[in-house]
């Protein structure tokens, strides 16, 4: 599946990211999307998804529709947000990195 530092170990089951992602970029509107893990001392890693999407934000029934259309993958934390940061040498390729930090900053 590729990616391996950024498969989601949780809860004793391991969740690869393209699948996630690819499955996200079918609801409308979303353009880019990050599916990777964050330290959680009860689930080892939470899931976190976060998706670009023009408004910056997603209505319920979007919400809803995303949340489902990812499944089975868990969503413990879904950020949706205007620009995700790319790789700069790889336009389509998420710059993981910077967007832990642009996360952090809040």
């Amino acid at each position: 599946m590729g990616r391996l530092q950024q498969r989601v170990r949780r809860s004793g089951s391991t969740w690869w990211p393209a699948p996630a992602e690819l499955r996200a970029l079918t609801v409308p509107g979303v353009r880019h999307a990050a599916y990777f893990g964050e330290r959680d001392d009860t689930l080892g890693e939470r899931a976190v998804l976060c998706v670009e999407h023009l408004e910056g934000r997603l209505t319920a029934d979007a919400e809803a529709r995303l949340r489902a259309v990812v499944a089975p993958a868990p969503v413990d934390e879904l950020r949706v947000l205007r620009r995700i940061p790319r790789d700069p040498r790889h336009a389509s390729k998420t710059d993981l990195g910077a967007l832990r930090q642009m996360l952090e900053r809040g």
